[in-house]
């Protein structure tokens, strides 16, 4: 197993993680928790050190941890200097952890206490339901996101609930956005974050969503209310960019949402991108948008709708451009009979047999592709795979030494989340 602890991972089910629920500033409650904040942990009631290597530590909690393989954890208040860091998890019971330090350990004393580290991002503006994220990382591209997880004024407060969301060059003190915008539209400044006829939001991380089935197809309504539960999600990240997969509705898809640097192949220079849904949806729409269609990424359908958008274009400007996200392994096969397509797209099919080592995935990265074709980079942390996910949520030890957790993005479709490595 990959000691690394660069990447990081969270899932809803941590101890002390506050829950995406059907109430509007939630969302910011999280993604405070997992960028800025950590989530403390049981108390510690003793540590260990295996005495043959003195490099594998074993972490008793008073009570149920909640914590996973390949999570990273923090061990603070040790005498011992070897003994304050961050390791990941490399087994595990109800109530312990067991971690491996690179670094001979002698000593376990101290007020010892364990939390779940990070991403390390810091906060640059604040205000109720409201924030801007920046990574600390001096090589990235410093850019923000701007979150805004309100009702706007004579919106509909019971329906879908979402954080409006962009990339921003900086947010002032009294909140006023500094600088290029991504999304923008000169013709209509607002229209991201204001409430303009019956239109809510444009760029949207929708966390709690009802559903139909319209046509066969899983359909939210932004006017419908979602259950009163608490959704499940994961976030998987480093200090510099993340994932967010939520399952909004009750019906097994997820959403994958994102933010952060992506090495672009075409600029040979960092990008930043903003995976979200970027429809402009009516409050009052009788069509309602699907689950499969609105997906941040691998939908049935690969016409070039834009899923997702970069701030810098081919030259390097700022210039705000959409893209489209194609999975591996998909191929398009008319069906006359039918008068449809046949799709493989990732995880949807067994493509290839399982490898005989381990019997888990063949894993591909997932580019991210302009509406002109111009190839970016893949989406970090996001692998497709060539097998159907049997088991969602499964967290799997791959031959490299990385840890990865088994998604459903569809119902038909799924992916690997890469805990180990971008």
């Amino acid at each position: 197993m990959t000691l690394n602890t660069d990447v990081k991972w969270f899932k809803s089910t941590n101890y002390n993680m506050p829950q995406l629920s059907n109430t509007w500033g939630c969302l910011i409650d999280t993604l405070n928790a997992v960028l800025i904040d950590g989530l403390s942990l049981p108390v510690v009631t003793s540590i260990s050190i295996d005495l043959e290597t003195k490099k594998i530590i074993t972490v008793d909690f008073e009570a149920n941890h909640e914590l996973d393989l390949h999570q990273v954890v923090k061990i603070s208040g040790a005498n011992s200097s070897a003994l304050n860091g961050e390791f990941k998890i490399v087994a595990k019971t109800a109530s312990s952890i067991t971690v491996h330090s690179m670094s001979i350990i002698d000593s376990t004393s101290g007020v010892i206490t364990c939390s779940l580290p990070s991403l390390g991002f810091e906060k640059v503006f604040s205000a109720t339901q409201k924030a801007a994220y920046r990574s600390k990382d001096n090589n990235s591209n410093q850019l923000c996101l701007y979150v805004d997880n309100t009702c706007s004024d004579g919106a509909v407060e019971t329906g879908a609930k979402f954080g409006k969301v962009a990339i921003v060059d900086n947010v002032s003190n009294s909140g006023e956005l500094i600088g290029i915008q991504v999304p923008f539209d000169p013709a209509s400044p607002s229209k991201n974050f204001n409430k303009i006829g019956n239109y809510h939001g444009w760029y949207k991380w929708v966390y709690a969503a009802g559903h139909y089935s319209y046509f066969g197809i899983q359909t939210f309504f932004i006017n419908s209310e979602p259950s009163n539960s608490n959704k499940k999600f994961y976030i998987v990240g480093d200090a510099t960019a993340f994932l967010l997969i939520v399952y909004a509705a009750t019906t097994g898809e997820s959403y994958v949402f994102g933010f952060g640097d992506v090495d672009d192949v075409n600029l040979l220079s960092k990008n930043t991108f903003l995976l979200s849904h970027n429809n402009y949806i009516a409050e009052n729409s009788g069509t309602g948008r699907s689950l499969a269609y609105e997906s941040t990424i691998g939908s049935l359908n690969i016409e070039n709708r834009p899923k997702c958008a970069l701030y810098f274009d081919k030259s390097g400007n700022q210039n705000f451009t959409t893209l489209k996200a194609i999975p591996s392994l998909m191929t398009t096969v008319n069906d006359a009979g039918n008068m449809g397509a046949i799709m493989e797209a990732s995880g949807k099919f067994n493509l290839l047999e399982a490898h005989a080592l381990s019997g888990h995935y063949y894993h591909f990265p997932l580019y991210m592709l302009t509406t002109q074709n111009r190839l970016v980079g893949p989406i970090p942390f996001l692998k497709a795979i060539a097998q159907t996910i049997t088991t969602e949520g499964a967290v799997i030890t791959e031959t490299d030494g990385c840890g990865y957790v088994a998604i459903k993005a569809l119902d038909s479709q799924g992916y690997l989340l890469s805990l180990g490595e971008r």
